[in-house]
């Protein structure tokens, strides 16, 4: 079996659920494991909304 082949939990390290992984041009630019059980923290979400961002290659919109 090639690594393309493998379940998705397999092939990207997964351990924990919620996990989240931001990708650019096919490559991983990003990720935050969160708490099994109780999800993300507040701050995991603020650094995936900017890697998500970063990895468009847009400015960050002032909310």
């Amino acid at each position: 079996m090639t690594s393309e082949e493998s379940p998705l939990w397999e092939r990207f390290h997964i351990e924990v659920v919620p996990t989240v992984m931001v990708f650019s041009a096919g490559s991983g630019v990003f990720r935050v494991d969160g708490v099994a059980g109780e999800g993300l923290l507040p701050r995991d979400v603020t650094a995936i909304e900017r890697a998500v961002v970063r990895a468009a290659g847009r400015p960050p919109s002032r909310r």
